[in-house]
């Protein structure tokens, strides 16, 4: 039962692991928020890490162009869904300028709840996990005061691991 209107899905697993995983991925998105999710692509990020994770560039290579056509494909089983890549830290090395510190994008529709895929070794919602998405997520983008935070553990079939 979808309880946000709108979310932001922070990918955090490396592109080519992402890609059979992602159904699940989205089917679980899609039972918590119920019209716009924003998918905000950042393959290697750790929030487990101490140190606060910042944006960095996602070279937009025929991987990163192929995976996002799967995302979109994928996304099409769920209708009640406006799916939306961000594309603010997707481009060429070369006409990557890094944000402003203290720069948030402005979203149309500014997310309730922010989601990932980053899974914590014992599998639970491990508070500065969140936390730190949280942190991530507001840094980047302009998302609602009582942003809520939600580490995702879709139901994987057999082989999808």
């Amino acid at each position: 039962m979808a309880v946000f209107r709108s979310g932001l899905l922070v990918l955090t697993t490396p592109l080519a692991s992402l890609a059979p995983r992602l159904a699940p991925i989205l089917t679980s998105a899609a039972r918590l928020v119920n019209h716009t999710l924003y998918v905000h692509l950042q393959p290697g990020m750790s929030l487990g890490a101490p140190a606060q994770p910042q944006s960095s560039l996602v070279q937009a290579t025929f991987e990163v162009l192929d995976f996002i056509t799967h995302l979109y494909a994928g996304a099409d089983v769920h209708r009640h869904l406006d799916v939306r890549v961000l594309l603010t830290n997707i481009g060429a090395k070369s006409a990557f300028l890094p944000p402003l510190s203290g720069s948030v994008q402005n979203l149309a529709h500014p997310p309730e709840v922010v989601l990932t895929d980053f899974q914590t070794l014992d599998g639970s919602q491990y508070n500065p996990v969140k936390q730190q998405l949280e942190r991530y997520a507001t840094s980047c983008y302009s998302c609602c005061p009582q942003l809520a935070s939600v580490l995702l553990y879709p139901d994987y079939g057999p082989g999808e691991l």
